[in-house]
């Protein structure tokens, strides 16, 4: 009985101190899965600047129509 519980709280400390969990662009068994890390921050930080952008115009089209201003070209 004893050794069944000491092997399970070996077994859940292995599992929970996994060195790369947490860490974007690796996977739990520590290979690469096509990028690196840094280069998936990059990708994400270029992929949320985008979705801001976008988020913005949507805004700005929407007040501008509530206040009856256009642009004019």
């Amino acid at each position: 009985m004893k050794t069944k519980f000491l092997y399970f709280i070996l077994f859940s400390f292995l599992v929970a101190c996994n060195p790369y969990k947490g860490f974007k662009g690796v996977d739990d068994k520590g290979m690469s899965n096509g990028k690196l890390p840094s280069q998936e921050v990059k990708a994400g930080y270029e992929k949320s600047i985008k979705k801001q952008k976008r988020s913005y115009k949507r805004e700005m089209k929407k007040r501008a129509k509530r206040l009856g201003t256009t642009k004019k070209r």
